[in-house]
């Protein structure tokens, strides 16, 4: 029974993630925050900027804006904290640890060298 239930779900998400529509929209979506996001904020930068921290804030403002419709401008000229976004970050990197080199998260948090996300 829990397997019909999934498989149908599974279905209807791929149709709709599969969709020309649904396609079009993620495409409108991350074209206009690089154009009202991304690049207004590169040009107005005269310092040396942490990429991976700006690509960080335009993933997740482009997935948060497709998703809910709203954009939270974590991409804006102050680079304002987002909790959310750095939860996201963390708990990626965490399953990332302990699912792709298990035996070394387990050494790691032996060590004290990664925190268990659990316990935070």
């Amino acid at each position: 029974m829990e397997y019909e239930h999934w498989q149908a779900q599974r279905k209807l998400a791929n149709t709709t993630l599969m969709s020309k529509e649904f396609r079009s929209y993620v495409a409108k979506t991350t074209f206009n925050a690089v154009e009202s996001s991304l690049l207004p904020f590169l040009c107005m930068q005269s310092y040396v900027i942490d990429l991976e921290n700006i690509f960080l804030r335009f993933t997740f403002d482009s997935i948060f804006t497709v998703i809910f419709g709203r954009n939270p401008k974590s991409l804006s000229l102050d680079l304002p904290c987002n909790e959310l976004a750095q939860a996201i970050d963390d708990v990626t990197e965490a399953i990332t640890y302990r699912h792709m080199l298990p035996s070394g998260w387990k050494f790691c948090r032996w060590l004290n060298i990664i925190s268990d996300p659990r316990k935070n």
